[in-house]
C-alpha cells in the first residue's frame, strides 16, 4: 500500500528533480510512525504536528495521495503534502549537526528521539530511518509485553 505512494514520488521527483519534495523524503515504513504516535503523544507539545500525523496514518492507510487529501477543504486548507513541505521547511535546519535529535532515556541506557525529531516524524520525515526502525520495534515489543 505505502510503496505505490512511494513510487509516485519517486516518479515526481524524477520528472523535475528540483522539485521541493526531494529534501524532505517520507518515512518509508508508515507503520514506524503508527507506532512512535503514542510516545509522541506524551512528548511533542505542537498539537499540530500530533494532527497531521494522525491525517497521513489514516490517508496512507487508506491508501490516498497527499497531493490529493485535503484535511478541510471548506477552509481550503492545503494538501497534506504541500502542508508537510511548508512545514518542514520551517521547522528542520539545513545543517543537522546543529541540532541533538537523540537523547537517553530516564534510565540512560538507550537511545530515544528527540522532542524536535519527534515532531519531525509526526510530519514523515528523519534523516535516521533505520534507528527510527529499531527504536519503533522496541517500542511495539513493549506494548505486546504489556499485554502479554
Amino acid at each position: 500500500m505505502f510503496h505505490i505512494f512511494s513510487i509516485l514520488i519517486a516518479v515526481r521527483l524524477t520528472k523535475n528533480p528540483k522539485s521541493p519534495y526531494a529534501e524532505f523524503t517520507l518515512i518509508q515504513d508508515i507503520t514506524h510512525l503508527a507506532d512512535l504516535y503514542p510516545h509522541a503523544k506524551r512528548y511533542v507539545p505542537s498539537d499540530e504536528a500530533l494532527e497531521y500525523a494522525s491525517l497521513l496514518i489514516r490517508a496512507i492507510e487508506s491508501k490516498k495521495p497527499l497531493h490529493r487529501e485535503v484535511p478541510s477543504k471548506k477552509y481550503l486548507e492545503p494538501d497534506l503534502l504541500a502542508r508537510r513541505q511548508a512545514v518542514l521547511e520551517k521547522i528542520v535546519p539545513k545543517v543537522l549537526e546543529s541540532v541533538e535529535l537523540w537523547e537517553c532515556d530516564k534510565k540512560g541506557e538507550v537511545k530515544v528521539p528527540s522532542r524536535i525529531h519527534l515532531e519531525w516524524l509526526c510530519y514523515g520525515y528523519t534523516p535516521y530511518e533505520l534507528e527510527i526502525a529499531s527504536f519503533a520495534a522496541r517500542v511495539g515489543e513493549t506494548k505486546l509485553n504489556g499485554f502479554l
